[in-house]
């Protein structure tokens, strides 16, 4: 049995607003496909954001760590931001693989001195509107990495961001990107690597 961490980047009014209009929080849909799509997970919720949050077991423990999305911007270091800036660093030194997405990325790359600031994209800040979907173009790297394994080398994606990746930290590899466009990436640190991907 694989025990996965699910960290949710949301902040409680956030989730609240989540639970509201979609049945849950983001960690909850998570939680919900890793379960429908494989039988030997165990998973377990953490709300990083929370001064009171606290995993039940130590991070290295766990077979991996998931972190989700956000609306939260990295840049502005609010308190729950701070808390899961600190909490991704004690992953890494934990040794435990990493995986995220959007915000995921942006808190992985932070953790270990690189850079994340508002999009500077014409359209509203962000990338692309509600509904259109971006091409990201891989070059060898991203072609061959295990987490694009069967797509093809141009392939469409749905991403929604108003804060980009400016600076990888050191041991970044980027696999995909889009325009000027971070979209994914592989963190490593001494002890520990992060996998940011793009869904598809």
């Amino acid at each position: 049995m694989k025990r996965i961490l699910i960290a949710d980047g949301n902040i409680p009014a956030d989730r609240a607003v989540f639970t509201r209009f979609n049945g849950c929080a983001p960690s909850g849909m998570f939680d919900q496909l890793l379960r429908t799509g494989w039988s030997n997970i165990e998973t377990e919720i953490l709300y990083p954001t929370d001064a009171d949050a606290a995993a039940s077991l130590p991070l290295e423990a766990y077979d991996g760590i998931l972190i989700t999305g956000s609306n939260s911007n990295i840049y502005k270091r609010e308190p729950g931001t701070l808390r899961q800036i600190e909490f991704a660093r004690e992953a890494f030194r934990s040794g435990t693989p990493m995986f995220g997405v959007c915000w995921g990325l942006q808190l992985a790359t932070v953790a270990l001195g690189g850079d994340v600031e508002p999009s500077r994209s014409e359209n509203c800040r962000c990338e692309a509107p509600f509904g259109e979907a971006i091409t990201l173009v891989q070059d060898d790297t991203g072609c061959i990495h295990p987490m694009h394994k069967d797509r093809a080398k141009v392939f469409d994606a749905f991403a929604f961001h108003s804060d980009q990746v400016s600076r990888l930290p050191p041991n970044s590899t980027i696999t995909a990107s889009n325009r000027n466009f971070i979209q994914a990436a592989e963190i490593r640190s001494e002890k520990s690597v992060f996998w940011g991907p793009i869904p598809s």
